[in-house]
């Protein structure tokens, strides 16, 4: 089964014996409980696969992808003629008013736009870069992240909710205590109830699904086990999440 909003208000419905009291739309449930849930572990279903950005001329930063949660790994799409290295934001104003230019790729940090005013949407977060691109260059940096929620909007009753069938009882429970949360929070608050969650069978197997999905990362790289000669049975793997 697919779950969707209108399934999500008869949730709401059951477990509070009577629909959400006015000013609390359904949506504001759905979204506040996906938010919670997303970045509650690092889920390998968010992970999205590779995406490409592109080098604007005189511009000293690149557009992340709209439903950037974490950035995984970035590089340079030709990365055997140039490279990008993450920072800090300190140290990229410190490269960006240094005298001394350098040549060895590009570093960038995270940051927010300021938003531009109260009623607007805020900005996703971009990449400020340094040096700043001198040439157009598209498809010039590749980015694996791992993605956020997708929001839901208002009067979409039909709307499809971005999950994994496997992880729509995880949602389903968490959907409930939010519910009860915000409605009955004299008898237990919202932190103890997620809690609960967290630490309980169903939360747990959709972690151990999840991590079913890839068992290992490969051999350790770049230890002792990897020398040229080295006998295999002294290799081993990184174990992924389970």
């Amino acid at each position: 089964m697919t779950l969707t909003v209108e399934n999500c208000e008869k949730h709401l419905f059951h477990t509070l014996g009577g629909p959400l009291p006015p000013g609390l739309p359904v949506v504001e449930v759905i979204n506040d409980t996906g938010q919670w849930l997303v970045a509650s572990r690092p889920w390998k279903w968010l992970q999205r696969a590779s995406t490409m950005m592109n080098l604007v001329d005189s511009q000293s930063y690149l557009t992340l992808p709209t439903d950037l949660q974490t950035i995984l790994a970035i590089e340079m799409t030709n990365s055997l003629t140039n490279s990008m290295h993450l920072t800090s934001f300190d140290e990229l104003m410190r490269l960006r008013t240094s005298s001394i230019s350098t040549s060895f790729g590009y570093w960038g940090a995270v940051v927010y736009p300021t938003q531009t005013s109260p009623a607007a949407i805020p900005a996703g977060p971009r990449l400020e870069i340094y040096p700043t691109p001198s040439a157009n260059e598209t498809g010039a940096v590749t980015i694996f992240y791992r993605a956020g929620w997708t929001s839901v909007m208002a009067g979409s009753d039909q709307t499809r909710l971005n999950l994994p069938d496997w992880m729509e009882p995880t949602f389903k429970q968490a959907l409930r205590a939010f519910g009860r949360g915000y409605e009955m929070e004299d008898d237990a608050s919202m932190s103890k109830r997620l809690a609960d969650i967290v630490a309980g069978p169903i939360y747990q197997d959709a972690a151990t699904r999840d991590g079913l999905v890839q068992l290992n990362y490969g051999e350790i790289q770049g230890g002792a086990a990897q020398g040229r000669y080295t006998q295999s049975y002294l290799r081993t793997t990184v174990q992924g999440p389970s």
